[in-house]
């Protein structure tokens, strides 16, 4: 099985919460007790706890979490209830009556590319995932064959492992940016395996036309770099006024550098995966 990583680096806040009871009577870690699911479910489709299983460490810059939904003010990025992932996103979003910053996601996937959500989105089970403070594993179904995917995390970076079994194609798809009213950036260099850009995105109310004060220059940057090199590489546009109209996303084959309001980039992997 040929195995490849993928490390990141965002330059900005996230927290994560640690178990405090003092009952514990075997060798378990505390943090093994910790049940991240808490606070994920409930009946209505966006009245609920408003958790994720989120990975990092104490006073980590960054949350990495499992995406069933796009986040949002009132809503975070995974429901118990939903059946599909739709991505891996580094999110900073602490309440969900509050909004994200600087966020940036992840999907991989096989066949043809696949951008939109609706379009991405692989079914899981709830049996098939494991979700602990410092880790989380899931086995994605895609079409005939599987993804497994595996993460970890320190105060500043992700490292993420995709096991694209008997595959002849295995691509990654980024998403940089969703928000209509902040330009992202992202550049691919394949000779140094690597991805790096910015995410100026902020959560503003649904009816409101700030939420805070103007921040102009406020970018939230990444790198990701990867342990293999690439086969293939593009970036894509999104210029619809409804983010769900496939018709109007437009992918650039080759092309390496790109800014945007609803942007990203997908890189693929020589070879056969088992």
């Amino acid at each position: 099985m040929k195995r490849f990583y993928l490390y990141f680096l965002l330059a900005i806040l996230a927290s994560c919460n640690y178990p405090t009871s003092s009952r514990h009577t075997d060798n378990t870690s505390l943090v093994d007790l910790v049940n991240l699911y808490i606070g994920t479910t409930g009946e209505h489709i966006s009245e609920y706890g408003g958790m994720i299983p989120g990975v990092t460490m104490p006073f980590g810059m960054t949350q990495w979490s499992p995406m069933t939904r796009e986040n949002r003010i009132s809503q975070t990025c995974y429901r118990y209830e939903d059946s599909k992932i739709t991505g891996f996103i580094g999110t900073h979003q602490p309440a969900i009556w509050m909004g994200d910053y600087g966020f940036i996601s992840i999907m991989p996937q096989t066949g043809k590319l696949k951008i939109e959500p609706k379009q991405r989105g692989l079914p899981f089970r709830h049996e098939d995932e494991v979700a602990k403070p410092y880790y989380y594993s899931v086995l994605l179904q895609d079409e005939n064959s599987t993804i497994e995917t595996e993460m970890t995390a320190t105060t500043r970076c992700s490292f993420f492992q995709f096991n694209y079994n008997n595959q002849d194609s295995s691509t990654l798809l980024i998403e940089i940016s969703r928000l209509k009213e902040h330009e992202g950036f992202v550049k691919i260099d394949p000779a140094k395996k690597e991805i790096i850009g910015y995410n100026p995105d902020r959560h503003n109310l649904v009816y409101s036309d700030k939420m805070g004060p103007d921040l102009n220059n406020f970018k939230g940057y990444f790198v990701i770099k990867f342990d293999t090199g690439l086969s293939s590489f593009g970036t894509w546009e999104d210029t619809s006024e409804n983010k769900n109209s496939p018709e109007t996303v437009k992918s650039f084959p080759s092309k390496n550098e790109l800014s945007g309001y609803r942007i990203g980039a997908y890189v693929s992997f020589a070879g056969k995966q088992s």
